[in-house]
């Protein structure tokens, strides 16, 4: 019951005094093809219709490692270089780095071979969140997509990589995180948060470590007679 595409090729058939008896069709199934052009054709539609959260968009070729094309949202100049090559761009996105040392890291092994590697491997989409210097000095959080994809007409494995704003949802999401984590009044950890705290940070040091739990007597008198400011 699936639907598919097919290429149709006619011939008109003719008998030996070459009039016509007939007519040939031929049918060729190029519902794969056609995917994969339809495919290629929606992502490329982002380089030109940016959606209201996308800074920027740039279409590079992976097998030539250069920029084919850049768009770049109105108001939004230098976010990225609009010309040069790949080492370019990616030294521009190590450059504006603020926090986010996962997404540092993802961009230095930036290569050629990486790419095509992924791809072969069938790891074509990747997801990349940090904080970035803005071109105005603000800082702001920020999402790239990265989609591999092969161009339908040269064969030439090809990268799309868009810049989102995530600025406001991904501050609101930390600001969840740390009440979820941190005493309102005292700005201290919970308990829950201070365990595991403490578990990474055992777990992650190949050096001794020595926790020191210190209970002190009648505590309470201070908390009850002086406040808890004090007590703390």
């Amino acid at each position: 019951g699936k639907l598919h595409y097919c290429e149709t090729s006619k011939y008109i058939l003719r008998d030996d005094a070459g009039e016509p008896e007939g007519i040939l069709g031929i049918f060729r199934d190029i519902t794969a093809e056609y995917e994969v052009r339809q495919t290629y054709e929606n992502e490329l539609r982002t380089l030109f219709e940016l959606p209201p959260d996308t800074y920027a968009a740039i279409l590079l070729d992976v097998t030539l490692w250069r920029t084919v094309d850049t768009r770049i949202k109105e108001g939004f100049d230098g976010i990225i270089p609009r010309h040069g090559n790949i080492d370019v761009y990616i030294s521009n996105i190590v450059d504006v780095i603020v926090d986010g040392e996962a997404a540092r890291d993802f961009c230095l092994g930036m290569t050629k071979e990486f790419f095509q590697q992924s791809y072969s491997a069938g790891k074509k989409s990747r997801s990349l969140e940090y904080k970035r210097r803005m071109p105005d000095g603000s800082e702001r959080w920020v999402r790239n997509d990265f989609r591999l994809l092969v161009d339908p007409i040269n064969s030439h494995l090809s990268l799309i990589v868009t810049l989102h704003d995530i600025d406001a949802a991904k501050r609101e999401y930390l600001s969840l995180v740390k009440a979820a984590a941190y005493d309102a009044l005292t700005g201290l950890m919970n308990r829950a948060a201070m365990t595991k705290c403490i578990e990474d940070y055992i777990s992650n040091s190949d050096n001794v470590q020595a926790l020191f739990m210190i209970d002190l007597d009648n505590f309470k008198q201070i908390n009850d007679t002086l406040g808890h400011i004090k007590g703390d």
